[in-house]
């Protein structure tokens, strides 16, 4: 680059590029859990976070700076749930003042003037409220018939956050909620086939993030080598699976694990049943079967439950069981510090790394199973 020219990076145009090429995801918070003790040992048995010792959440809100230009008038339409309200202004730092606020709706002390360019500073509420109709699915399962975000990549749905009501209202009975999760509901409830129902719930919208350099199997092995040949050069670069660029007004903290929702991928195994009433898969997100079988042929009638559940309607497997599926992969979020860039006073989008969080991954970083017995049989 030539010595002299002026060079200014503004942030708004890497947030635009995280928007235009990211991706949607789920972003859970994580904590330590409550089993753990005073040595840091976790409860294996603990039910809650399965032997990890940490316990996820989903984010119901996180911090937005909407900037747009105006039409004129007095008030200005963010199109997403405000839930706290920092500042409106002009990109010169002018404060604009504002008389109220409700939903994604500001009012304006007076009214703009036309081809004004402002920003508004807000805390989003990602949980928004759904009544409507639930569709029955069989085996105590429904599914709430909730208006997926809908992009060029495809349809992403939302993820109960809390049930208020679930109704059969054919019958006008309220049903026994079980588990939740994504936009299903398990019960105990056995409707008549023609049977309607409603719930009234609240639910997450999913975010997007900017994820690249995901590495595969393959990729991973060859970093591991750089490891051991202790090449430190190559294994500064390759040591994480994937990196991770987010605004930086955001907060993205060690632990916390990221769900990508358009990055199907296919897992087979071999696992053992034991007469437990459903088996758990050591990925944090089934997202369906392809096949199960056994000695005695194909097992039908097997449902996904909490995420990561085979929960097993008809015939259950004798002993050994093979089991294809598709999966959408999770990272967990690396505990080293991300890297920071403020310049001009200004707060530009920050990197971290990603590991993988499956039995794909470290082995520090895979779900732990009541059953210890788990094979990987074949990625692809």
């Amino acid at each position: 680059m030539p010595k002299g020219v002026k060079v200014e990076f503004h942030p708004e145009e890497f947030e635009i590029a995280i928007e235009r090429h990211g991706q949607y995801v789920r972003w859970y918070s994580s904590m330590p859990c409550y089993c753990v003790d005073e040595l840091t040992r976790m409860d294996p048995m603990c039910k809650e976070c399965r032997g990890r010792g940490y316990i996820y959440t989903p984010i119901k809100e996180k911090r937005t700076i909407y900037r747009n230009m105006s039409m004129g008038g007095n008030v200005i339409n963010t199109g997403k749930n405000i839930n706290t309200l920092y500042r409106v202004q002009e990109p010169n730092g002018t404060e604009i003042s504002y008389s109220s606020f409700n939903g994604s709706l500001i009012t304006l002390s007076s009214s703009l003037k036309r081809g004004i360019y402002y920003e508004v500073d807000y805390i989003e509420n990602l949980e928004y409220s759904f009544v409507g109709e639930a569709i029955w699915e069989g085996n105590g399962l429904l599914k709430a018939n909730i208006t997926p975000e809908t992009s060029a990549e495809g349809d992403f749905i939302g993820t109960i956050s809390e049930v208020t009501y679930l109704k059969n209202t054919t019958q006008n009975i309220e049903l026994n909620i079980l588990e939740y999760w994504e936009n299903r509901i398990l019960t105990d409830h056995t409707p008549d086939p023609n049977d309607e129902f409603e719930i009234s719930c609240k639910y997450l919208k999913p975010i997007k993030f900017l994820i690249v350099g995901i590495k595969g199997r393959e990729e991973r092995m060859m970093t591991a080598r750089a490891r051991t040949m202790r090449d430190e050069r190559i294994a500064t670069f390759q040591d994480y699976d994937a990196t991770l660029t987010f605004p930086g007004y955001l907060v993205v903290g060690a632990g916390d694990l990221i769900t990508l929702l358009k990055a199907e991928q296919k897992m087979s195994a071999i696992g053992v049943y034991k007469s437990d009433q459903t088996y758990k898969l050591p990925f944090f997100h089934i997202n369906r079967l392809v096949n199960i079988r056994d000695k005695r042929g194909d097992i039908e009638n097997v449902s996904i439950i909490r995420k990561n559940e085979l929960m097993f309607n008809g015939r259950t497997p004798d002993g050994r069981f093979s089991v294809s599926f598709m999966y959408l992969p999770t990272f967990v979020v690396s505990g080293e510090t991300p890297s920071l860039r403020y310049g001009e006073d200004k707060v530009f989008p920050k990197v971290v790394g990603l590991k993988r969080f499956d039995i794909t991954g470290k082995r520090d970083n895979r779900p732990s199973l009541e059953s210890s017995y788990f094979q990987v049989s074949d990625v692809i």
